[in-house]
């Protein structure tokens, strides 16, 4: 009988893809989805990360562009967390330009899909930009805004949003890598110290989103890939 050949997890995007936050390179959620995946599917699953921590949309389009990308089963990515830091300071001083800089960001992450399309072939799993300042009124607009008028549009044509606004919301105290209050202000901290990446639990919690996501596709259990919350943050099952 021949050998079945892998499977392939490609993660794009910025620094949670790339794991930043888990405290070790396999508890981010890309190496423990691939564990996951392999896990209940019956399929020997391997991962390529080629997120970067820093990375804006436009950057992934870049990369797109310029790189050559794998063939994959699945695509896995988390992008616009950045491209919210570096609007901030102009939206502040000049508010009327919110709207151009939302539709450049969707034009830029709707190429940077296509291109990955053309490249992979695979299943893309997009997940939405989480609020890691849920004390700040106006940090809570801009995600759900962003969300609105940039990620969510991308769904269809074989790309599911996974929502991980929705996941974290009165989840960041247990999740966010540092959490102190939940304010804007927060984020002046040392900047490997800033509160706004997954720790280990917010990591895990993220696979189990895209997991679940990813039922009834791959060869999934969509039964095994539905495994609860525990109160601790970490999932039942998990390793």
């Amino acid at each position: 009988m021949a050998k079945q050949a892998p499977c392939r997890l490609l993660g794009l995007g910025d620094s949670i893809t790339a794991g930043v936050g888990a405290g070790s390179p396999d508890r981010g959620y890309v190496p423990q989805l691939t564990r996951d995946l392999a896990r209940i599917s019956g399929c020997h699953w391997w991962s390529w990360i080629a997120a970067q921590p820093g990375y804006r949309i436009v950057d992934l389009r870049r990369q797109v562009f310029w790189e050559t990308l794998p063939p994959a089963e699945a695509v896995v990515m988390t992008i616009g967390g950045n491209d919210l830091l570096h609007a901030a300071a102009t939206v502040m001083l000049r508010p009327a330009r919110l709207p151009e800089i939302l539709e450049r960001s969707r034009r830029h992450l709707t190429a940077a899909l296509e291109g990955i399309r053309r490249q992979t072939g695979a299943d893309i799993y997009l997940g939405s930009v989480y609020n890691p300042y849920p004390e700040s009124a106006l940090a809570a607009w801009a995600v759900e805004t962003f969300n609105r008028c940039v990620i969510l549009p991308q769904a269809g044509r074989n790309a599911t949003i996974v929502p991980l606004y929705e996941l974290f919301e009165g989840r960041q105290p247990q999740w966010i890598d540092g959490y102190r209050r939940g304010r804007i202000f927060d984020r002046q901290r040392l900047p490997w110290r800033r509160p706004v990446h997954p720790n280990a639990a917010g990591h895990r919690a993220i696979a189990e989103a895209f997991l679940t996501a990813m039922a009834g596709r791959h060869r999934l259990n969509p039964t095994a890939a539905r495994i609860g919350h525990s109160p601790s943050g970490r999932l039942d099952g998990s390793a």
